[in-house]
Order: structure tokens, then C-alpha cells, then sequence
């Protein structure tokens, strides 16, 4: 036990002082930008108050770091009861979801006493890829209730959980996350239709659901801005009057998960004119006023500023160059089309980094008014 408290102590003050070293960083960073020291405490309370990056991160090791504390104390504690038994030689068990880490599949089968276990590393102690989210177990030598001649891998979910997730896993491989791709089944996991669309919406038509019954349906598709739903997927999903519909969202600061709405009594969706509430939100957190505030006050926003101003000061050397007559007039359009083209592109990576960074604030509240509508919005890991 106290090997175990030193274990989790050390990590506990590691966690502590990486955050406080990246708090560091960023603060002398923020300040190289000329920004105050106000506007500096602003927004880190704000990103204390959103688990932003900066605590979001911590908050998620410390959750961790407890998490395997008590995986490990119990780990301890059998291990401690084999001893007490007279259990000499354990054999090790590789376990997972879906699949092992390397270095515990090659670890499936070992045998040798528990002190030979320690020297070499116990799951969870940190020797494996997996780390402290290591499953594997270690039992007595004899022990014969399971077939344990290879790794263990448990997969709780149901066939129709398994079909969900090939085809919303299909969706992101096809796609890249580049375009959207809509996809209707029905509540077997069988596909009744698919559509194509771009990078912000796909579009159905009304002849595409002719003959179908859409209460048993689901509709799920992909935000390749890996945001929540958007005020035209709420409204769409109440016109269809749908079982479900899903928004898969692979880079969303909540992980790799997909949002889900549903009607908490079921196929009593609300009326679209009751979805004002939902609009206001999307306007206070993704307009172009919204957007600029960020790139003002944002810490994650100084690297766009940096390259922003790049742009425009190589423009600016352009421009000096066509008065100065030393270039011609198509190598200055020519020139110039390429410099707007990286404004773009900079504009659309810090638009992305945006809506992934508010992303729990926008679901957090928008959780808040789909309750007052009876509408159920979860979300569940890919």
C-alpha cells in the first residue's frame, strides 16, 4: 500500500507541475502578443471554467490518476490474497476491448511467481503501450474457467451496437471527414439509403424516404467540423419525425464521440417553431462576431494571429513590389490569388479549432435547452 499512495502521489505532482509549466508557457506567450494582464487572467478563468485545453487536460489526468489508483489497489489486494492462499506460479491473462496492446499480447500465457511478474512489470504499471489503462489480470497458474490460450477480448455491445458502429466507422473512412456522408437504417442496423454531401451539409429529398417508415429509422452522419447538431438537424429530425438521429464528431474536445437526439417520449417531437432558443445559441457561438473575439482573446487563437499577419505582411511586399513596377501584372494576380487562397486556408483551420474548442460549451447548453423541449441529447464514444 504504500508503494501504491508513493505511485499516485508522484503522478498526482506531475500532472500538477505539467500544467503548470504549459499555464507558464502560455502566459509568457500571451504577453509577447502585448496582451494585458487582465485580458491574461480573463482568459484563463475561462478556460478553467469551460475545461478548455489547458484544464480540461488537467482535470482528465486527475480523473485518470484516481481511476488506476483504484484499479491498482485492487489489483494489490488480489494479488496479496493469491499470497495469503499459497498460489505460487500466476499466468497472465491479456484483456481488451476490441483489441490488446502489443506489448500485453506478447505477455498472453506468461508464467512465473508475482515477484517475477514485478520485475518484469504487473498490468498498469506503466511498462505497457496502455499504461495505467492496462485490463489484463494475472491468475493462479491452474486456473482453468475461461479459455485462455489467447487474449481475452470482451465486447459488451449488442449486434446492433456492432452494425452502428461499422457503419458510422464506414462513414469517416470514405469521407476522411472531409465532406459529410448521411446514412439512414433502420433500428436492425439495416442501410436503406445514402447520400454524399459537402463540407458543411447533405442533402436528402423528399422522394428518398417513399415508403419508409421513419419512426424506426435512425439517421446518422458526420460534422467534419466535429461539432454538436446544428439548428437544421433538430429541425430536420422533427419534420421526419425519425427513432434517432446521429452526428458523429471524431475531433470534438470530448474525444472521438457522436451526438444523439431522440424525443424523450417517443415520436413526439416538438414543433420546429419552438426551436428559437437553438438558433439564438448557434448565432451567439459560431457568428463571425463570435469568431473575432476568440482570435482577440483566445490564447489558442495567437497561432492563427501569427500566421494572419504573415499573410498580410508578404501581401504587403506584393503589393510594394507591383507599385514598384519590379514584377508584372499577371505575376501580381497571379501571386495575389495565392495569397488570398492561404488567407483562406487559415481563416478555415482557425474557424475548425474554433468550434472544436467551444465544443462542450455549445453541448453543455444546448443540453440544457433540448430538456426544456423534450428532446434527449447524449452523447456516446465512436
Amino acid at each position: 500500500m504504500p508503494n501504491l499512495q508513493a505511485t499516485i502521489s508522484n503522478q498526482l505532482t506531475a500532472t500538477a507541475a505539467q500544467t503548470t509549466l504549459s499555464i507558464q508557457e502560455l502566459v509568457s506567450t500571451m504577453k509577447s502578443q502585448g496582451m494585458a494582464d487582465q485580458a491574461i487572467r480573463q482568459t484563463l478563468l475561462n478556460d478553467l471554467n469551460s475545461s478548455g485545453q489547458l484544464f480540461g487536460s488537467f482535470k482528465n489526468k486527475l480523473k485518470n490518476t484516481v481511476k488506476n489508483g483504484v484499479e491498482l489497489n485492487s489489483k494489490d489486494s488480489v494479488n496479496s490474497k493469491y499470497k495469503k492462499a499459497g498460489v505460487k506460479n500466476l499466468q497472465w491473462l491479456s484483456i481488451g476491448d476490441g483489441k490488446v496492446c502489443v506489448d500485453c499480447e506478447k505477455r498472453q500465457g506468461e508464467t512465473g511467481t508475482l515477484e517475477f511478474f514485478k520485475t518484469i512489470g504487473v498490468p498498469a504499471s506503466g511498462f505497457s503501450v496502455c499504461q495505467g489503462n492496462c485490463r489484463c489480470l494475472l491468475l493462479p497458474e491452474d486456473y482453468k474457467g475461461e479459455n485462455l490460450d489467447k487474449p481475452l477480448i470482451k465486447d459488451k455491445r449488442s449486434a446492433f451496437a456492432r452494425k452502428q458502429n461499422y457503419i458510422e466507422k464506414n462513414i469517416l473512412k470514405q469521407s476522411k471527414n472531409k465532406h459529410e456522408i448521411g446514412v439512414l437504417y433502420d433500428s436492425k442496423g439495416k442501410e436503406l439509403l445514402r447520400r454524399k454531401g459537402t463540407a458543411t451539409r447533405v442533402k436528402f429529398f423528399r422522394t428518398d424516404f417513399e415508403g419508409i417508415d421513419m419512426t424506426d429509422t435512425i439517421l446518422t452522419h458526420n460534422h467534419p467540423s466535429s461539432t454538436s447538431f446544428s439548428v437544421t438537424d433538430f429541425k430536420f429530425a422533427s419534420k421526419l419525425k425519425i427513432k434517432e438521429m446521429r452526428a458523429i464528431a471524431p475531433d470534438h474536445n470530448l474525444g472521438a464521440v457522436v451526438f444523439k437526439i431522440r424525443p424523450k417520449k417517443s415520436g413526439e417531437w416538438p414543433n420546429i417553431n419552438r426551436f428559437y432558443k437553438l438558433r439564438t445559441l448557434e448565432k451567439e457561438l459560431f457568428s463571425s462576431k463570435a469568431m473575432k473575439k476568440w482570435l482577440k482573446t483566445s490564447p489558442d487563437a495567437v497561432k492563427f494571429n501569427a500566421k494572419f499577419k504573415d499573410v498580410m505582411a508578404r501581401r504587403g511586399v506584393l503589393k510594394d513590389s507591383y507599385v514598384a513596377k519590379s514584377i508584372t501584372v499577371d505575376e501580381y494576380i497571379k501571386k495575389i490569388k495565392k495569397s488570398r487562397s492561404e488567407g483562406r486556408a487559415v481563416a478555415r483551420e482557425a474557424s475548425k479549432e474554433h468550434d472544436i474548442k467551444i465544443g462542450t460549451v455549445h453541448f453543455n447548453k444546448q443540453k440544457e435547452i433540448a430538456d426544456l423541449l423534450g428532446i434527449d441529447l447524449t452523447w456516446e464514444k465512436l
